[in-house]
């Protein structure tokens, strides 16, 4: 397993184009802006945002205008998702429309070589409404989960680029591919399951599988200092930098999908 050396721009390129391509997937409400991919599904999901902006150079106000005009046709607060890579210019524009931070999320990097092998605890998902359930249970509780929440699973299950695995019932996470590069996402665990290695076998088993698709590097996001993050860096991934999500309203952000 090798470390990456460098996280320089044309990393930070391949990883926030993938998340872009990947964000377009889940939604035909979308345009692509400046680079990136702005997306909804209605207020409150956390799958609805604006991905990848400013990565292959300046962003213009009228990009910027755009991008806000969207968002405000359907009711929707923007969301902004900001790689601290981006053209400066993304962030000079969120702070002259009174953007405020409302969230941080590490991305993080692994090589994958051919010696990234080993058994599979997790098995492939079959039924969608079960691992959508499951995986709403994981981040949200057992009981009284409200339909949208079951929705962002469905959304994510039948993305055209991704796979769904699971653990019995107990744990859940998704995988998707683009260009070579494996994206980790998803990751769950039910409250009476932690403690237990699940996420951790989630993790090893999505490395062996990249390793199978023949991709050269896997990346996940999880909020800094988490138990998500410790776990993801005890089998060899690394912090690349540091996202941050930008909102314009006060209205309270929708649950990291990436964290449970």
């Amino acid at each position: 397993m090798g470390l990456l050396a460098h996280i320089d721009l044309a990393l930070a390129r391949r990883l926030e184009a993938a998340e872009a391509l990947f964000s377009s997937e889940l939604t035909t409400d979308h345009i692509w802006i400046a680079g990136g991919c702005v997306a909804s599904l209605g207020p409150g999901s956390p799958l609805t945002h604006a991905l990848g902006m400013g990565m292959n150079g300046q962003v213009s106000a009228e990009d910027f205008d755009r991008m806000e005009a969207f968002y405000w046709d359907r009711g929707v607060s923007p969301n902004v998702d900001l790689c601290p890579l981006a053209d400066v210019s993304m962030l000079e524009l969120l702070a002259a429309r009174g953007y405020r931070p409302v969230e941080f999320n590490n991305v993080l990097v692994r090589r994958i070589t051919h010696e990234d092998t080993g058994g599979l605890l997790m098995t492939p998902a079959r039924d969608r409404e079960q691992w959508a359930l499951t995986l709403a249970r994981c981040f949200y509780g057992e009981e009284q989960i409200p339909e949208e929440l079951i929705v962002v699973g469905r959304t994510l299950f039948e993305a055209k680029s991704s796979l769904a695995f699971q653990i019995d019932d107990l744990a859940g996470a998704g995988y998707m591919v683009q260009s070579g590069l494996a994206t980790f996402f998803a990751d769950g665990t039910r409250q009476t399951a932690r403690g237990r290695g699940l996420q951790t076998a989630l993790i090893r088993g999505r490395i062996a599988i990249a390793a199978s698709h023949g991709c050269d590097l896997a990346t996940a996001s999880t909020l800094p200092g988490s138990q998500s993050q410790r776990n993801y860096e005890r089998v060899g991934f690394r912090v690349a930098y540091t996202k941050i999500a930008f909102e314009r309203s006060n209205a309270t952000p929708a649950k990291n999908p990436n964290e449970a």
